[in-house]
């Protein structure tokens, strides 16, 4: 599955379902939106997939379960 930033910080209304990221490649603030079925990996994190707006990086997202902190790293080239 592949997750895009819906819009910039400045103009998203922000939603249960809506979180802001930064992209380790060029520090760009990226909202997403959370899916309603998440898609679950082995270690029971929500993983997502996204190219950030600004530098065109892929990027991977993860979601702790503990405290819905999304963590994100730049897949390699």
């Amino acid at each position: 599955m592949i997750y895009h930033p819906i819009m910039s910080v400045e103009a998203a209304s922000i939603t249960a379902d809506t979180q802001a990221v930064t992209c380790p490649g060029c520090n760009a603030q990226l909202m997403i939106r959370r899916s309603a079925a998440p898609p679950i990996d082995a270690c029971g994190f929500e993983s997502y997939r996204l190219a950030c707006g600004e530098c065109g990086a892929s990027l991977a997202c993860i979601i702790d379960p503990a405290d819905d902190t999304p963590f994100i790293s730049e897949l390699s080239r």
